[in-house]
């Protein structure tokens, strides 16, 4: 396989967002008595709903960390190969996130999908990405948790693409990615980086 250039996925690839997703909603849970004694849809409509919806987003961010051997992944594979970073989501969270991990000592080439007005899949964020990359479509590699959104946008943007499996469940597809991986030094040995 020859690439040049790998794009990587945010949330649940290279950030752990479901361990700080768990992680805030239980200090929630702690802080506000009113989360434990009405239904939810009374509580987003109680007066305390903003003061605890701005609570949640404090105490995500504090929780933002890396999944397990992603940094050091992303730095061997940044020493190699022209590296990026392709993400759905909301743009200013985003770029915390980035910030927060440290990510631009590893890459500049940032493509947030709400910059673009479209989301993964949708080829326009394939193509944009491709012509910043400034290889040829069969060079780039994509490594992502998500089937449809990172695998399937991936392929049918004819780039090669690595599903990461070690957070969220992996289901049976009919198309296969090049490479199906649940630890980060499984990806290591594939791109012969370890």
């Amino acid at each position: 396989m020859n690439l040049r250039y790998i794009y990587f996925d945010l949330d649940n690839t290279l950030l752990d967002h479901n361990e700080a997703e768990s992680k805030s909603h239980k200090e929630i849970y702690s802080h506000f008595e009113v989360l434990r004694s009405v239904p939810f849809q009374s509580w987003l409509e109680s007066d305390e709903s903003e003061k605890i919806g701005i609570s949640y987003i404090e105490k995500y961010r504090n929780y933002w960390g890396w999944v397990n051997k992603a940094e050091e992944t992303l730095d061997l594979v940044s020493q190699k190969f022209g590296v990026g970073i392709l993400t759905n989501g909301f743009k200013e969270t985003q770029h915390k996130k980035l910030e927060k991990l440290a990510i631009y000592k590893y890459t500049s080439q940032m493509i947030i999908s709400e910059e673009l007005g479209v989301l993964k899949p949708h080829p326009k964020v394939f193509d944009y990405a491709t012509q910043l990359a400034g290889v040829e479509r069969e060079e780039i590699l994509y490594v992502g948790d998500s089937y449809k959104s990172d695998v399937m946008g991936g392929l049918n943007a004819g780039w090669k693409t690595a599903w990461y499996t070690g957070i969220a469940s992996k289901t049976e597809e009919d198309i296969q990615p090049d490479f199906v991986f649940d630890e980060f030094a499984d990806l290591q040995q594939f791109l012969n980086l370890a």
